[in-house]
């Protein structure tokens, strides 16, 4: 069994604009100054069934919580 734990925080998203089609281009990339959270949990099982030199029988089971949230938008 093996468990993992994360979260990152990041500020200065970037955000991609939508340009009019006369420009040239579709979109302006821009800094956006917002402060997302990306926390997780995730959990897994392992259980050898059978093993031999030739044939290895292995289950895995995983669960998980993943979760993202804006903190800040000035």
């Amino acid at each position: 069994m093996s468990t993992s734990w994360f979260r990152n925080r990041s500020d200065d998203q970037l955000v991609g604009r939508p340009l009019p089609a006369t420009t040239g281009y579709e979109v302006q990339q821009l800094n956006f100054p917002a402060l997302i959270e990306n926390r997780g949990l995730e959990i897994e099982l392992r259980s050898t069934k059978f093993s031999s030199k030739q044939l290895h029988l292995v289950y895995k089971f995983k669960l998980h919580k993943f979760e993202k949230r804006t903190c800040r938008i000035p």
